[in-house]
């Protein structure tokens, strides 16, 4: 399984980077990443509950395939838990990353790369 980038900025915070720990959805930008329009990227930044400290990540993927998002707006936004799954081995074009929720299937996508731009105690 491939390293996310940038994945080292969580891990100095909270000792390791699990998707699923970011359960509240704070910003999710999709955009033409170049003039053409030939790629799309996504930006999404997500929070950890506030059990303790919470934290906030910023996560970039890049060349977008197949997004899906429900039931997002009207007040809070949660996923129970992300996982984002190496796929590369499958051999896909532009789709070496699967992303979604575990449990209500609110956001789903797969992507040619992404990093981690930020990690930042709220």
């Amino acid at each position: 399984m491939s390293e996310i980038r940038g994945s080292e900025k969580v891990s100095a915070k909270l000792g390791r980077f699990s998707p699923s720990a970011f359960k509240i959805v704070e910003k999710l930008a999709f955009f033409a990443a170049d003039v053409e329009s030939t790629r799309y990227d996504l930006d999404i930044v997500l929070l950890t509950d506030k059990s303790t400290m919470q934290y906030r990540v910023s996560i970039r993927f890049e060349n977008v395939i197949g997004l899906k998002v429900k039931d997002f707006g009207g007040g809070l936004t949660q996923v129970m838990g992300l996982y984002i799954q190496d796929i590369s081995e499958k051999g896909w074009d532009r789709q070496n990353w699967e992303i979604g929720d575990f449990e209500h299937s609110v956001i789903s996508f797969r992507c040619r790369d992404l990093y981690i731009s930020s990690c930042e105690a709220v």
